[in-house]
């Protein structure tokens, strides 16, 4: 069940990618290209068990990681 540990670092990095950027547009169409493509690989070698694990895992370490960084702008401030 690798799609676990894969999710929560790929929920992980998007948040870090899709974090301030003027060329929000185009990330997210990189971003969701590139998830599609690691969601069929998942797919394709783990079944659609470990797809659903990832897809879990993806959106619970992205909102994790969401809550952190709105935490740490609302003690330390924004740095942007």
């Amino acid at each position: 069940m690798g799609g676990i540990g894969l999710g929560l670092v790929w929920g992980w990095l998007l948040v870090v990618v899709l974090e301030p950027d003027r060329k929000r547009f185009i990330s997210f169409c990189k971003i969701a290209a590139a998830t599609t493509l690691v969601a069929v690989e998942v797919a394709a070698m783990e079944g659609s068990q470990s797809l659903l694990l990832f897809m879990g895992a993806m959106v619970f370490a992205a909102l994790l990681h969401l809550a952190w960084v709105r935490e740490l702008k609302g003690r330390f401030g924004s740095s942007g």
